[in-house]
């Protein structure tokens, strides 16, 4: 809960209002910018390994991971839910080993070792 205003009004901390600013806010292209050679690298591992399934796993709320990723220029190697953000493993999050194995549990991967 945040301190009342100066007039007593009681005021609530809302987590998704405060996502929901920062991610429509921030300037993420000031901080990071599109690399060809990274798309080009996502490009090459879906040529040449058709079956490996890649997802991103973050910290952050999903919607500022999916607009890091749109920055970036690699969101479309990452369709079909294969983005999973703090939101989604609650109360879980990395580096728990926990918060792994529900992402790994989620996309269906059966041979641990295999996965990077």
């Amino acid at each position: 809960t945040l301190p009342p205003l100066e007039d007593g009004t009681r005021r609530v901390f809302d987590q998704d209002d405060l996502i929901s600013y920062w991610t429509e806010r921030c300037q993420f292209t000031t901080y990071i910018k599109p690399d060809p050679k990274l798309v080009q690298a996502f490009s090459s591992l879906r040529s040449e390994a058709p079956d490996l399934v890649l997802v991103a796993f973050s910290n952050g709320p999903r919607k500022y991971c999916l607009r890091i990723l749109e920055t970036l220029g690699i969101e479309s190697f990452f369709e079909g839910g294969l983005v999973f953000a703090v939101d989604d493993i609650l109360p879980l999050c990395k580096p728990q080993p926990e918060a792994f194995e529900k992402v790994l549990e989620t996309i269906g991967c059966v041979n641990r070792a295999e996965a990077v």
